[in-house]
């Protein structure tokens, strides 16, 4: 959003040329020409800031694999602001399919950048149904590079461990909302 299209919403940005001090009206012109210089740069420089916003469809997997897997719900929504993602999705599976291993939840809407951090940051949350895990909640980790995520537990403290495709049911549920640049 420019500053133009903050100025349409009412809110004033623009010169005082006055200022009241100790009851005084004092000449502010000397402050204000550096805040008229600020308020110039940040027009001259703005960008839009929302650049898109949309729909993507979550792929639930297992070891890398989806044989099988059918969901009686999923979708998923984003934002994009500037060069990060805002995401939130929901996936009930009907069936969680034959492939094991590592969940991963696949999809996502633009691929992360690979300069986010090596190894990815829990960069979200997730809420679950009818998913078995030990401890207190889970975070999503998106994956550098890719358009997926990891779920992890955190049993405690600084303790990550990713869920599998044992922790799953043929009736679980994903919902996740997160962030990423790409």
């Amino acid at each position: 959003m420019r500053l133009r299209d903050f100025l349409r919403l009412g809110v004033i940005i623009s010169p005082l040329p006055y200022n009241i001090q100790d009851g005084q009206l004092v000449d502010a012109v000397p402050v204000m020409g550096d805040f008229n210089h600020i308020v110039s740069q940040v027009n001259a420089n703005a960008q839009t800031i929302i650049t898109g916003l949309g729909t993507f469809t979550p792929i639930v997997a297992f070891g890398g694999g989806s044989t099988g897997v059918t969901y009686a719900f999923r979708v998923g929504n984003y934002i994009r602001v500037g060069n990060m993602i805002f995401f939130a999705l929901d996936a009930l599976l009907s069936n969680k399919g034959s492939d094991t291993g590592t969940l991963t939840i696949a999809g996502l809407p633009i691929v992360c950048s690979a300069a986010w951090c090596p190894g990815g940051v829990k960069a979200g949350a997730v809420g679950v149904s009818n998913v078995t895990f030990a401890g207190k909640y889970l975070v999503a980790n998106v994956v550098p590079s890719t358009d997926q995520m990891d779920v992890f537990n955190v049993p405690s403290a600084g303790v990550f461990t990713v869920l599998t495709d044992t922790n799953v049911a043929n009736n679980s549920e994903f919902y996740a909302t997160g962030f990423y640049p790409v």
